[in-house]
């Protein structure tokens, strides 16, 4: 290994980035591995600029690219800013505008740790070997106690959320491979030897991830990337005529050799994964809701399936950008904001159990929360790095210098196809290797002009500007850190019926940078819960209208709230809180029987069965269908007792119910009239 290679600086921020944080992962958070990792980068960052601030001798030059590029980026958090005036909850959206703050920062200053450094490649990529052997321990980990369990011949059915390395689910994991490509591409063609082979194994063991997660997102972004990049090697191509080196017969027989594995490989995990039978269901399913669009709208077994979440996500999010055109809902409202447009079409989600946290498109997640003008500066984002890299092996002859762009435009291009059905913008350490791959791109920029050296004052602006916006979101990391492990422990303390400890716990988690957990659930609202099962409706009703002010449509939320006053004694704000959840979810099963029951509290017997009439019967839970026979026979007695009133005294109707009622028979009866008022009638004197 060359001196030059030892670089210690470069060594360790190498270390920290692929060793260090593929590593650290806190199993007892929700998400294990994102606060954690902001605070190991935020926090770095924070003190490396403390110290250049007292090296005053160190010189900060950039470049025209940089500057410009520098110069989006600052325009991006100022509008980020402007679009957090609309948000809900002040601190959850300067907690997302820290994240991206700091993610930006750690561009600029990658930039200037690797400019002039010839070897940074060199080093980059070989510590990405590691980063794959650490991400793919911890999901053999995973795997292998599933295998013992259901046999290596079915893999399919071992691969499911569980299966996420040391990163929150199989489709970051994925992300991830997918985005380490570029580094082991580079190093694949610029090594020899021993290295040469280990960067062979690392390519085969990461595309053997990616075929075995079956992530379909992951597959698309290689398979076009690849293309586009062949395209942009074809380009560099006309500009001068390459020698191709000599092939000694020992690197052709390692070439063989290795294409022959993974050839075998690749046989073996697509027969096995089900990568055919996966991708031949989505394109039925896809061609059935194009058939059939009255699906979307319909309650069914059908639904159960990605595609519908996905289209249902993008319909309403369309929806929201219309009635937001110009500055968006405000960041982090859109979690917030969507079921207001309408969520049902399964079983599942008619329960109120499902929250949904992104539209699974991060182009329309962007436009809905920061208008046309933020999706503009987020596509400018990608455009300006892919235009250095055009320009650039379109200028070069060096060889080397044009596959290292190629394989940086990879990424690049992966990423924004990735984003188009997948989420990778919230995923912070995928967002972190995109933001290496930027400070690498401009670090190779060819300007025409020569570079710059930052000024005294601007250095000194500079850094302190990255100081405090690293520093506060070191501080916010910590708390939303502290948040997820307190959230873990409330929901033990509500599975256990230990509602005094769901109170310590959500007093402890609860902050100004994390008033909601993930799914958007507001900690108020678990404190009123414990408060309510405590016998304590007063505060339970405080808390849980303090919850709809942070998520005014969560339907848990409203419909918590509306018991909370039904208890009080207030019908009428009940049924109006029922209603609202309704709005969003009118097959939502727990409100249709809440309300039907307060309709029936307050006489208004023809509105509680219409209500309860609402109730979709397929796959509801036992406790619900109790509930439904329970509420249904006692609206029917009153209904039945209102319909025989005109013929019959009140002696003779009481003994005509009474066998009837006990033996639920009035359901029977009812359901073989198909709730027909009339046919209900006679089948009731028919006896």
């Amino acid at each position: 290994m060359s001196k030059r290679f030892l670089d210690p600086f470069l060594l360790l921020f190498a270390g920290w980035l692929f060793v260090l944080l593929p590593m650290v992962r806190i199993k007892s958070a929700i998400d294990p591995g994102l606060a954690i990792r902001f605070l190991l980068t935020a926090a770095p960052i924070a003190l490396l600029c403390l110290a250049i601030l007292f090296k005053p001798k160190f010189k900060l030059k950039y470049s025209q690219s940089f500057k410009q590029f520098g110069f989006l980026l600052l325009i991006s958090i100022v509008w980020m800013c402007v679009s957090a005036l609309q948000s809900l909850n002040a601190g959850d959206a300067l907690w997302e505008i820290l994240r991206i703050s700091t993610l930006h920062v750690f561009v600029l200053v990658s930039y200037f740790i690797l400019q002039k450094r010839d070897n940074m490649f060199s080093v980059l990529s070989r510590f990405s070997l590691l980063a794959i052997l650490i991400f793919s321990v911890y999901a053999m980990l995973q795997l292998i106690p599933v295998w013992q369990k259901t046999g290596l011949s079915d893999i399919a059915s071992s691969i499911d959320l569980s299966l996420s390395s040391s990163l929150g689910n199989k489709n970051n994991f994925a992300e991830v491979m997918v985005m380490i490509l570029p580094l082991i591409l580079i190093g694949l063609f610029s090594e020899q030897g021993l290295w040469k082979m280990c960067f062979i194994i690392a390519l085969l063991i990461t595309l053997s991830w990616i075929l075995i997660l079956q992530s379909s997102s992951a597959w698309l972004a290689i398979a076009i990337a690849s293309v586009v990049c062949l395209f942009l090697k074809r380009a560099s191509a006309k500009n001068f005529i390459v020698e191709s080196e000599p092939r000694t017969k020992s690197n052709k027989v390692i070439l063989f050799s290795g294409a022959l594995f993974f050839i075998i490989l690749t046989v073996f995990i697509i027969s096995s994964s089900g990568f055919f039978t996966t991708f031949k269901n989505k394109s039925e399913t896809v061609l059935q809701y194009i058939d059939h669009p009255e699906l979307i709208d319909s309650t069914s077994s059908i639904n159960n399936n990605s595609v519908f979440e996905r289209v249902l996500l993008w319909r309403n999010t369309l929806r929201m950008i219309k009635d937001h055109k110009l500055l968006g809902v405000g960041i982090n409202n859109w979690k917030l904001f969507m079921p207001m447009y309408g969520v049902g079409g399964t079983p599942f989600i008619n329960s109120g159990l499902l929250t949904f946290e992104h539209p699974h498109n991060d182009y329309l997640l962007v436009l809905a929360e920061q208008g046309p003008i933020g999706l503009i500066l987020y596509i400018l984002f990608f455009i300006f790095l892919l235009r250095i890299i055009f320009k650039s092996i379109r200028s070069s002859s060096d060889q080397e210098y044009i596959n290292r762009m190629i394989f940086l435009g990879f990424g690049l291009i992966s990423f924004m196809l990735l984003s188009m059905f997948a989420f990778p913008r919230l995923k912070f350490y995928v967002m972190l290797i995109l933001m290496l791959y930027a400070a690498l791109i401009l670090s190779l920029a060819k300007d025409d002009k020569a570079s710059s050296t930052v000024s005294n004052r601007m250095k000194l602006l500079f850094l302190f500007l990255c100081i405090i916006i690293t520093s506060v979101g070191s501080a916010a990391a910590w708390y939303r850190l502290n948040g997820e492990l307190h959230t873990k422990e409330i929901l033990r303390a509500q599975f256990a019926k230990n509602f005094a400890r769901m109170l310590r716990e959500a007093d402890k988690a609860e902050s100004l940078f994390y008033p909601l957990d993930y799914t958007g659930t507001p900690i108020r609202w678990y404190k009123g819960m414990a408060y309510f099962y405590s016998g304590n409706i007063p505060e339970a009703v405080r808390l849980y209208e303090d919850a709809v002010q942070i998520n005014p449509y969560h339907l848990r939320v409203l419909n918590d709230l509306a018991t909370a006053y039904e208890k009080s004694g207030e019908s009428k704000k009940a049924i109006k809180m029922y209603q609202k959840a309704l709005m969003a979810a009118p097959f939502f099963t727990e409100t249709l029987l809440n309300l039907s029951a307060t309709y029936f509290n307050t006489g208004e017997i023809d509105s509680a069965l219409a209500v309860i009439n609402r109730v979709q019967l397929v796959k509801i839970s036992y406790r619900d269908k109790q509930n439904y026979e329970l509420f249904l026979n006692a609206i029917l007695i009153r209904k039945a007792e209102a319909l025989l009133k005109p013929f019959y005294n009140q002696e003779s109707i009481n003994k005509l119910l009474l066998a009837r009622s006990e033996k639920n028979d009035l359901i029977e009866i009812y359901t073989k009239a198909n709730r027909n008022e009339n046919i209900f009638l006679e089948y009731i004197q028919a006896k």
